[in-house]
């Protein structure tokens, strides 16, 4: 008899290589600053934020067992502080900029924008503003993704660094 298998897309190990580098930063990040987190609230929680609340607390329910996690629309997250603030809305896609409050980024904090472009995003563009010291985009996912799927169809894992940097000067010229 063969152990289970747990089954995964392709996209999901380019997502899952992108935020254990976000982990990993948090970590070291936490280290720097004893007792770093966000006011109010514990340094290994989660905030989820949305227009509407709603959808917030629905998701906040999927992952209340594995951690300590919040949720509200973004009214709810003014005055507090975050280490790490990721963007996973499609605004940067049209140019929008999101309706955040400001000081919602810990100073040397990590600002996470899973879309990608020529320069900043407007959300890692406020994020700068507003004094993250950390800002990463989702063109690395994205070919960790393209990795990932390699993998599956054939059965070997690609070195992603040397695309990314291809990729990254591509869009830089």
């Amino acid at each position: 008899m063969h152990p289970p298998q747990r089954a995964r897309g392709a996209g999901g190990g380019g997502q899952h290589a992108r935020l254990h580098r976000v982990r990993d930063f948090r970590r070291q990040h936490r280290r720097r600053r004893p007792g770093a987190g966000h006011r109010g609230q514990s340094a290994a929680g989660l905030f989820i934020a949305n227009r509407t609340a709603e959808k917030a607390e629905a998701l906040a329910g999927q992952f209340c067992e594995l951690a300590a996690v919040d949720a509200g629309n973004l009214g709810k997250i003014a005055g507090r502080t975050f280490d790490v603030v990721i963007n996973a809305t499609s605004a940067s896609l049209s140019g929008a900029t999101l309706p955040l409050p400001a000081g919602i980024f810990a100073p040397g904090g990590l600002a996470y924008d899973m879309m990608y472009g020529k320069g900043d995003t407007p959300f890692l563009a406020l994020a700068r503003e507003q004094g993250a010291g950390h800002l990463a985009d989702g063109l690395g996912m994205l070919v960790e993704q393209a990795a990932e799927a390699f993998l599956v169809w054939r059965g070997v894992r690609p070195d992603s660094a040397p695309v990314l940097a291809e990729m990254r000067e591509r869009l830089a010229a």
